[in-house]
């Protein structure tokens, strides 16, 4: 058997986290490693993954393989520390090879609470909603519903709740609608959280009235 030892480069509070590991067929890891391992993934995935090389989605997740090589982990090591990391601060998704701390983050502008929306996920609407106001709808027709002080455009399936969010606010209210294929086709991400479709961005193209 070969033993390899496997260092990583971080900053002062982490440089001495460097653990020796014994190339085996199975993924059994002894406690000192595995602690060790789960040490690095969660400030890398927490707090920097900008000094690993990481590029990070605005759902906190990395590509596990990416995190693999950043680590200069294995990815069977990687995935040993997610099934039995006690406090489940991990979740890894097979379909999408992403990987992802669900708490605990000091990164601006990214929520592990948000699902990432494709062709494929379940009870897809065929439109979504977004109320505003009149006054805004030249500039909305012009330059698309852009997300402004948020981090994202705020979408719904509901056309009640579009027009109830749309009427907190003074003036006569519009409804726009915009096919949720379109979003999937276009080039920003669409997002979920809860009953909420997020999106950075949407074009004034796909856009109509309600």
């Amino acid at each position: 058997m070969v033993a390899t030892v496997i260092t990583t480069q971080f900053t002062k509070k982490y440089n001495h986290l460097h653990f020796k590991r014994t190339e085996r067929k199975n993924t059994i890891m002894n406690n000192t490693d595995r602690i060790t391992l789960s040490k690095k993934m969660s400030y890398a995935l927490r707090h920097r993954p900008e000094e690993f090389g990481l590029e990070m989605s605005l759902d906190a997740s990395v590509l596990l393989d990416d995190l693999s090589k950043a680590l200069g982990a294995s990815t069977d090591d990687i995935l040993y520390v997610v099934r039995h990391d006690n406090k489940g601060r991990f979740t890894y998704n097979p379909e999408t090879g992403r990987i992802w701390c669900k708490h605990g983050h000091t990164i601006d502008g990214v929520n592990p609470d948000l699902e990432v929306v494709d062709s494929s996920s379940s009870d897809l609407p065929e439109v979504l909603y977004h109320g505003t106001k009149e006054q805004f709808i030249k500039s909305v027709m012009k330059d698309g519903l852009k997300h402004m002080d948020r981090n994202f455009v705020h979408l719904t399936p509901s056309l009640e709740t579009a027009r109830s969010v749309a009427d907190r606010r003074s003036g006569k209210s519009v409804i726009l609608k915009v096919s949720t294929r379109d979003l999937l086709d276009s080039e920003h991400t669409l997002y979920k959280s809860g009953e909420v479709y997020l999106i950075e961005h949407v074009a004034p193209s796909l856009l109509s009235f309600a």
